[in-house]
């Protein structure tokens, strides 16, 4: 099965194909670099890339790809709300050759991004932040964002390359939050975080890499699951009290009727 991007994205497409056939690299590689070059580009700490293993001349071309993706997302945005370039070109570039190995990730349709942010969230609605704990591309925050712009958005995801695809996708549309790469299931899981467009208020798109002690989603992931924990040895060292055996079977029913019948949420706690 294969994934056709939008028409207005076959140029930067092609660029992108193009320069990793002629020099020899990967393409989820080139990819992953492109947008690690996008992310330096904005970092308010002047950070020296590492580990780029390019020419002068190919880093260039980047330079042009990087021109190529701020003309798309000019015009996409003249008639969009939000518009998610970099999830399209992943799911036509690597992920559709990913799922022929049977490990391929499509993202969550636009329409149906739109819809879901619609019946979660009232327009305009302050919440003071929204999280999305398996976030791909960031798409789903990108429609909560044009719903209800002004919070702060948390992006997490397992996978590095969708973590950088979300950074890119809240700088250029001026969303303050934070992405974090690491496990949902497990926050002891971290493995780095970017903070973006902390200097949005002064004009200018901003990102920056953070360590877990800065970041607000995995300090508050931590301190529900300590929370969490401690109501449980509460109620585990909570001295039983005899009661009556019609009472005991009677509750014993009730608890097994409920385990049966109520829906719990994966994610209960964590946030």
């Amino acid at each position: 099965m294969s994934y056709d991007a939008n028409k207005e994205l076959q140029p930067l497409i092609k660029e992108l194909t193009t320069f990793s056939y002629q020099n020899g690299k990967n393409i989820t590689d080139v990819f992953d670099d492109f947008l690690l070059y996008i992310i330096y580009g904005f970092d308010c700490t002047f950070k020296k890339v590492e580990g780029w293993n390019y020419t002068p001349v190919q880093t260039q071309s980047f330079g042009r790809m990087f021109a190529e993706w701020v003309r798309i997302m000019e015009k996409a945005l003249r008639h969009r709300d939000w518009y998610d370039a970099f999830g399209d070109i992943y799911m036509e570039l690597i992920s559709s050759k990913m799922r022929q190995q049977g490990n391929g990730q499509f993202f969550t349709p636009h329409t149906i991004c739109d819809f879901m942010a619609k019946i979660t969230i009232n327009e305009g609605e302050h919440t003071g932040k929204i999280n999305d704990c398996a976030c791909g591309s960031g798409r789903c925050l990108l429609a909560a964002n044009a719903i209800s712009p002004g919070n702060y958005y948390v992006g997490q995801d397992i996978d590095k390359t969708c973590c950088l695809m979300t950074v890119c996708n809240f700088i250029i549309h001026g969303m303050v939050g934070e992405v974090i790469w690491g496990d949902a299931l497990n926050p002891a899981n971290f493995h780095g975080a970017w903070k973006t467009n902390e200097m949005l208020k002064y004009g200018t798109p901003s990102v920056r890499y953070i360590d877990r002690c800065e970041s607000e989603g995995y300090l508050s992931a931590i301190s529900a699951l300590i929370n969490k924990e401690d109501k449980q040895e509460a109620k585990q060292s909570k001295p039983k009290v005899a009661e009556p055996v019609a009472v005991v079977k009677k509750s014993s029913k009730a608890s097994k009727a409920k385990s049966e019948y109520e829906q719990m949420s994966l994610f209960d706690g964590l946030w």
